[in-house]
C-alpha cells in the first residue's frame, strides 16, 4: 500500500513541478521497497532523490536521501559505501540538531558495522542511537534498537544475559498488548535459549511462533530456527527435510541463512560430499555476508574432519577462527579453537595439546560469570559436543 501511495505522490508532484515533494516521495518509495526486499529498486529511488535534492540545493532532503541510500547499500553488501553515506548524513543532522534523523543515522552506522561483523563497533553505534531515543517514540524506536543490541550480544556469545533480557521483553510486550513485538521477542528468546543449549525450551518458543504468528516472514524464520534446534538435538533427517522445504520456498538471494544451516547439518550428520558441495557454493557468492562467512568455514572444517583430511580441516578452521576473533564472538572463538585442535590432533601434530589447553582457557574465560547449569547446558548442544569431543577436551 505504501508503495502504491508513494508512486501516486511522485506522479502528482511531477505534474505540479514540486521537486522537493518528488524527493520526499522517492524516499518513501525506497523505504517501501527496502521493507519488501527490493534492494536494487530502492537504491535507484534513493539515487534519483539524491540527484534532484542536490540540483535544488536542498541539504536536508539530500541527507535524507543519503541515509536511505546508505541502508540500500548495506543490504546489498556494499557496507563501505553505506558507512560513508551514513556518516555524511550523521554529521549534517548532528550539526543542525535533527534528533530523529541523527538517531536513524547512528542506527544505520550500527547496521553497517554489524553487517561487516564489527560487533563491538556496532554496539557503540547502537548505544549512541539508544541515548537519543525520545520517550515519545519509545515503543517503535527503542524496542527495535534494543532488539538489534541484543542480537549483537547474542552473536558475541552473551547467552545468559540475552535469555534474561528476552524473557523480560516477552512479559513486558504481553502486558502492554504489543503483539508484534511480543512475537518477535519470543522468536529471539528461542535463539538465545538455543545458544545456551536449553533445546527443549528453545523448540517450544520456535513452535509457538511458527504456528501462531500471522507475520509470514517471522513465521518462516521460526520454521528455520525449529529446524536448527532439531539438528542440535541430533534429529538430522528431520532438520534436513524442513530446511530443504524452506530453501525451495525462498528466492536464492534470501536463502543465505537456510543454505548455511544445510551446510552445518550435512557436515554434522556426516554427509561430507553434500556438505562440501554446499559450502563451496556459498563461499563463491560475491555478496556473502561477513557474519555468515566464518560459519561456512566452520562447517567446511567439520566436513574435512569427517573425510579424514586434517590439513584441509585445519586450513578452514584457522580461517573461521581468525574471522571469529575479528568479530570478538567469544563462544565461536572457543568452537574455532576446538576445531583447530581436532584437526591438529587428527594430523598427529604436536601443537594439538597446546590448542586443547587454549580452548579450555577460552571456555573458562567467557563463561566465568555463568552459573554451572548454564555451562553444562551450553556444552550439551549436539554440535558443540562434537567439536569438544573431537578435540578431546576435558571440561568439567
Amino acid at each position: 500500500k505504501a508503495e502504491v501511495l508513494a508512486s501516486e505522490a511522485i506522479e502528482s508532484a511531477r505534474q505540479n513541478g514540486n521537486e522537493l515533494l518528488i524527493v520526499q516521495s522517492l524516499n518513501d518509495l525506497g523505504l517501501a521497497q527496502l521493507s519488501q526486499g527490493q534492494d536494487e529498486k530502492a537504491k535507484q529511488m534513493y539515487t534519483e532523490g539524491l540527484r534532484i535534492a542536490r540540483a535544488n540545493g536542498a541539504p536536508y532532503f539530500e541527507n535524507l536521501s543519503k541515509l536511505g541510500l546508505a541502508k540500500a547499500y548495506i543490504r546489498l553488501r556494499e557496507e563501505g559505501k553505506g558507512q560513508t553515506l551514513a556518516t555524511e548524513a550523521l554529521m549534517y543532522f548532528q550539526a543542525n540538531h535533527f534528533r530523529l534523523q541523527l538517531f536513524d543515522s547512528w542506527r544505520t552506522r550500527g547496521d553497517a558495522f554489524a553487517s561487516r561483523a564489527e560487533l563491538s563497533n556496532a554496539l557503540v553505534a547502537y548505544n549512541r542511537a539508544l541515548s537519543l531515543a525520545d520517550k515519545s517514540w519509545e515503543l517503535p524506536a527503542r524496542t527495535r534498537l534494543r532488539r538489534l543490541i541484543l542480537n549483537v550480544q547474542l552473536r558475541k556469545g552473551n547467552f545468559p544475559t540475552a535469555v534474561n533480557l528476552y524473557q523480560d521483553l516477552v512479559l513486558s510486550h504481553k502486558e502492554s498488548g504489543a503483539l508484534s513485538y511480543y512475537w518477535h521477542a519470543r522468536y529471539d528468546l528461542s535463539n538465545a535459549l538455543l545458544g545456551l543449549g536449553r533445546l527443549d525450551e528453545a523448540l517450544r518458543e520456535a513452535n509457538a511462533v511458527a504456528s501462531e504468528q500471522e507475520n509470514s516472514s517471522l513465521r518462516q524464520e521460526a520454521r528455520r530456527r525449529r529446524a536448527v534446534i532439531l539438528a542440535d538435538q541430533g534429529s538430522n533427517d528431520a532438520a534436513i527435510a524442513q530446511l530443504e522445504q524452506l530453501e525451495k520456498e525462498q528466492s536464492k538471494g534470501n536463502s543465505e541463512s537456510i543454505r548455511l544451516r544445510l551446510c552445518y547439518v550435512h557436515a554434522f550428520a556426516n554427509h561430507p560430499q553434500e556438505a562440501l558441495r554446499r559450502c563451496k557454493e556459498l563461499l563463491k557468492e560475491k555478496r556473502l555476508s561477513e557474519l555468515v562467512r566464518p560459519d561456512v568455514y566452520q562447517a567446511l572444517a567439520q566436513t574435512h574432519l569427517n573425510l579424514k583430511q586434517p590439513e584441509l580441516a585445519a586450513e578452514a578452521a584457522q580461517k573461521s577462527l581468525e574471522l571469529y576473533q575479528k568479530m570478538q564472538s567469544e563462544d565461536q572463538i572457543f568452537c574455532g579453537i576446538s576445531q583447530l585442535a581436532a584437526a591438529k590432533l587428527q594430523a598427529g601434530d604436536a601443537s594439538a595439546g597446546e590448542l586443547q589447553k587454549r580452548a579450555k582457557r577460552q571456555f573458562e574465560s567467557f563463561t566465568e560469570s555463568w552459573v554451572p547449569e548454564d555451562r553444562l547446558s551450553y556444552l550439551s548442544r549436539y554440535s558443540i559436543q562434537i567439536m569438544v569431543k573431537s578435540a578431546q577436551l576435558k571440561l568439567q
